[in-house]
């Protein structure tokens, strides 16, 4: 049987082959090139071009740059989280409410002290930093949460005859706050204090709120303008804290706590010409200090007995600290 033998490729044929193969290679690498300049030059080029329009600072004094979203939550005897049935008061009628825990009262929170570094900005003569206002978290001694308000100003009522703040927290229910305090221990300190001594239930509320970096460019003394004008709201509500506890516990008299509301009310307005022209935060933080200082003020000046001095106080106390809140959970689109 004969063998078929193998059919041999001329050279010819090969080379031309080959040529073909390195033709289409190149065809097809100058195809893609042209693509790629095409669609880096038409879709690549303008995108970024957009990016770049849109990451150009404002027009404005300040620009916000939020930090994570928080929101209130309720502690109940166990801490569990859980409300009291709502309509149901808590507070008994008798003499003034001890709203003290035991043992020391804990320092006011305080701030991060660290100092934003300065950079120089386009404006000869200015300079832009980053000033931020701090998270904090409080606990308010709830005695009530009611669906109807009428019950809440009623319960409200009652507390404020007994030295209390009587304050209404509307969210999702009317809750009616007697104070506030600056750590979870104290809190939970008067409730128990009072569930044993006169039988009154309570629970503590958290009140919580995220922190904030603003970015200012400003002269010097326009950028220390608006540094005691953030400064100056958290300086007040931990300020106040501090002279209601101290009046309760009879460290410091009428008169001294007179003296110091006047001095915090001048600190709370002093600054609020610096936030003219800043935009919606600066317009917001404005409103919230004149509103600060109009109370420390009205407080300073009221007649009346000690239990209904010790009360007011306790209020603005709780109503600065709700409404501080309240102002930076807007300011960072957070949950209120």
């Amino acid at each position: 049987m004969n063998k078929r033998g193998r059919r041999r490729v001329r050279p010819e044929a090969a080379r031309a082959f080959l040529v073909l193969i390195i033709l289409g290679v190149c065809i097809y690498i100058a195809l893609a090139t042209t693509a790629g300049n095409y669609i880096a030059e038409k879709v690549i080029a303008p995108i970024f071009r957009s990016l770049s329009e849109r990451s150009k600072p404002e027009d404005q004094l300040l620009s916000k740059v939020p930090t994570a979203s928080v929101e209130g939550s309720v502690l109940g005897s166990a801490g569990d989280g859980t409300d009291p049935a709502p309509d149901e008061a808590v507070a008994s009628d008798g003499n003034s409410l001890s709203l003290l825990p035991g043992g020391e009262p804990s320092a006011p929170a305080s701030a991060d002290g660290e100092t934003p570094v300065s950079a120089p900005s386009a404006s000869s003569g200015e300079s832009s930093e980053e000033v931020k206002l701090d998270a904090f978290t409080s606990y308010a001694l709830q005695m009530g949460a009611f669906s109807n308000e009428e019950n809440a100003k009623s319960e409200a009522d009652k507390l404020r005859t007994r030295g209390a703040a009587g304050y209404i927290y509307h969210k999702d229910l009317y809750r009616v706050f007697a104070s506030i305090y600056q750590n979870e221990a104290d809190a939970q300190t008067v409730r128990k204090q009072l569930l044993d001594s006169e039988g009154i239930e309570a629970s503590v509320y958290v009140i919580q709120a995220p922190g904030a970096a603003f970015r200012v460019t400003a002269s010097a003394e326009g950028l220390a303008s608006v540094k005691s004008a953030f400064q100056a709201l958290q300086t007040a509500r931990d300020e106040l804290y501090t002279l209601c506890t101290d009046l309760d516990r009879k460290q410091i008299s009428q008169a001294e706590a007179r003296t110091e509301l006047k001095s915090l009310a001048e600190d709370a307005r002093k600054p609020v010409e610096a936030l003219n022209g800043t935009g919606e935060v600066g317009t917001a933080l404005q409103g919230e200090l004149k509103k600060s200082a109009d109370e420390l003020e009205k407080v300073a000046s009221m007649d009346g007995s000690a239990i209904a001095f010790s009360t007011e106080m306790k209020f603005a106390l709780v109503r600065q600290t709700c409404a501080y809140a309240e102002l930076m959970n807007e300011i960072t689109g957070a949950s209120a």
